[in-house]
Order: structure tokens, then sequence, then C-alpha cells
């Protein structure tokens, strides 16, 4: 399978749900699931279609809008930055399954220890984020 066919409303609808809820962010069972769900009222036809994709049809429309990252990690961590990160990425009380929401958890944390830390990790795009915190606790693999 190497394309889908969908009306111009419908990619309309399609791209506006996937941009509102940044569901590229998701993984794929998740992507077509809150696709649907956020599609049913609006266009249930539509969710319905969504919901029935196959495997190889759902892996298209979520790389489709799925956003592109870039090339490289863009952050302005020293050396010694980029180690107290990492230890404080490895310091946390549980397994950090969600990363993204994470951010504010260790910005607040390194706040009273690492100003400046904190500034440069506040102002880490979501993507660089969980790049970084993906290498600094050996998970690198998952989002490459």
């Amino acid at each position: 399978m190497s394309f889908l066919r969908f009306t111009p409303q419908e990619y309309g609808a399609l791209a506006a749900v996937c941009e509102r809820l940044d569901l590229g962010s998701h993984g794929l069972p998740a992507f077509r699931r809150l696709l649907a769900v956020a599609l049913a009222e609006t266009h249930p036809q539509l969710a319905r279609r969504v919901d029935r994709l196959r495997r190889g049809e759902a892996e298209l429309l979520y790389h489709h809008f799925r956003p592109r990252p870039p090339a490289a990690v863009r952050h302005d961590l020293t050396d010694e930055e980029l180690s107290a990160f990492a230890q404080a990425c490895g310091a946390a009380a549980l397994p950090v399954r969600f990363v993204r929401p994470f951010q504010a958890v260790l910005v607040e944390a390194l706040a009273g220890l690492r100003p400046e830390l904190a500034r440069k990790v506040a102002r880490l795009s979501g993507h660089a984020f969980e790049r970084l915190y993906n290498r600094a606790v050996g998970r690198e693999w998952w989002w490459a």
C-alpha cells in the first residue's frame, strides 16, 4: 500500500485534528484510536474509516502526519550541564513513561539547584527534550 485516498475535506479534517492534538507524538495504536475518537462527533464516517484501516494503511497515515524532527538535537547545554541533566534524569524516583510532561517536573526540580540549567531545559522543544532524555537514560533508540 503506497497511498490512501481522501477528499480535500477529509484530508483537511485529518490534518486539523492531527495538528490540534499533536497526534504525531503518540505511537501508532494511540494515534489511530485518538484520531478516530476526535473525528467521531464531527466526521463519523471518516472516524469509522480510520478505525477500520489495516495496519499498513494506518502506518501510512501516521507517518504522513508525524512531525519531522530536526536532523540533530539543538541545545546550548555545556558538557558539564549535559552531565548534570543526565544525573537528574537518572535520579527520577519512578521510571518516566511519558517523557515530554516530565520536562516541567525536571525544570521545577532543577530551579533551586541549577537555575541556569533549569532555564535552558525549559527552553528546549518537546522533541529536543525527549531526545536528550532518551540519550541520558540509555533509550535513544526509542524515537530515533
